[in-house]
């Protein structure tokens, strides 16, 4: 029973999360907790990015950090290709697959320092510059009116 759950362990941990034009790769491991500051990052992101509104393309593929993975196999939206993930909730996101879980396994990449794009000393509007390659000012500005704060606010500030 031990080697066969030990295996399970390897096998999440080298299953990999690809990542938008400009991610880092972030290994999918299974994280039951997410941080809140983590998750109001992440639902500040999905509101720049128009998720929630019907017929967007991140709403369609359940995508709220409107993620290009580029090795994906699944199904894929509009002419960037985005990634089209499983249904999950930001309260919930318990699902590797799950458009919540991917986003907010991306703010903890970021958060504990691995990111080669990313790090808490930039402010959200670097951040915009990095994650959108269409109206980073839009972007920067509307992250951080969701959370109440300026675009030049810092990651360090938001989740370090």
């Amino acid at each position: 029973m031990i080697p066969v759950l030990a295996a399970a362990i390897v096998l999440l941990l080298l299953v990999s999360l690809a990542n938008q034009e400009g991610f880092d790769d972030v290994p999918d491991q299974p994280q039951v907790f997410f941080p809140d500051s983590y998750k109001q990052l992440a639902k500040a992101i999905s509101i720049a990015e128009g998720y929630g509104i019907a017929g967007d393309i991140p709403t369609l593929a359940n995508n709220p950090g409107d993620l290009i993975l580029p090795n994906w196999k699944g199904s894929k939206l509009g002419g960037q290709g985005i990634s089209v993930l499983d249904a999950d909730t930001l309260e919930s996101p318990l699902y590797p697959n799950g458009g919540w879980f991917k986003l907010l396994r991306q703010i903890q990449f970021i958060a504990e320092g691995h990111s080669h794009v990313y790090n808490l000393d930039m402010t959200i509007q670097d951040m915009a510059a990095e994650w959108t390659r269409t109206q980073v000012d839009n972007w920067a500005t509307n992250v951080a009116n969701a959370l109440g704060v300026t675009p030049e606010t810092t990651l360090q500030d938001l989740i370090g």
